[in-house]
C-alpha cells in the first residue's frame, strides 16, 4: 500500500517539474507583454464619440431633408442661423457634395491624456471639438465646430466647407 502512495506522489512531483518551466516562461512573457500593451493603449488616440456622432447625425439629417431635426442640433447662433430659414440658407451655401467620410478631429487626445485628466480631477472631454469630413468623389471638405452645452449635449456651433 505504501508503494502505491509513493508512486502516485512521485508522478505528481514529476508532473509539477515539467510544468514549472512553462509557468515561468508564461510569467516572464506576461511581465513583458502587459506593460507593452498598456503603453500602446495609453498612447493610442481617443475618438470623441459624442462630438463625432453629433456631426454625423447633423449631416445625415441635412441629407434626409429633415431640416427641423438638423436645426435642433445647432446652437441657433449667427454662424448656423438664428431661424430655420437662415439655417437653410447657410446650409445651402456651405454644403457641397455628400460628405460622409470622417477624416479627423481636433484637438487630438490619447487614452493616457484622459487617464491623467481623470487622476487630476479635470473633466475628461474637451468642451469644443473640430470634426473634419470629406467626400472623395467631389473633393468637398467640411469642417464642423462642435461644442458641449451646459446640459452635456454636443451641438453644432459652426460648419463650413473649405479648400483642401
Amino acid at each position: 500500500m505504501d508503494e502505491g502512495f509513493w508512486t502516485v506522489s512521485r508522478n505528481i512531483t514529476q508532473g509539477r517539474r515539467t510544468w514549472l518551466p512553462l509557468a515561468w516562461l508564461f510569467l516572464v512573457l506576461a511581465c513583458l507583454l502587459l506593460p507593452a500593451a498598456g503603453w500602446m493603449f495609453l498612447k493610442s488616440p481617443y475618438e470623441p464619440k459624442g462630438a463625432t456622432s453629433a456631426a454625423s447625425a447633423f449631416i445625415r439629417d441635412i441629407y434626409a431633408d429633415d431640416w427641423q431635426r438638423a436645426y435642433d442640433l445647432t446652437f441657433k447662433n449667427g454662424n448656423t442661423g438664428r431661424t430655420i430659414d437662415e439655417f437653410r440658407a447657410v446650409a445651402a451655401r456651405q454644403f457641397c457634395g455628400r460628405v460622409s467620410v470622417l477624416k479627423y478631429w481636433s484637438p487630438l487626445q490619447t487614452h493616457g491624456n484622459r487617464l491623467r485628466r481623470w487622476i487630476n480631477g479635470v473633466p475628461l472631454d474637451q468642451d469644443q471639438v473640430w470634426v473634419e469630413f470629406h467626400d472623395s468623389a467631389s473633393g468637398c471638405m467640411m469642417s464642423f465646430e462642435i461644442r458641449r452645452t451646459q446640459d452635456d449635449q454636443w451641438k453644432v456651433f459652426n460648419f463650413q466647407s473649405h479648400a483642401g
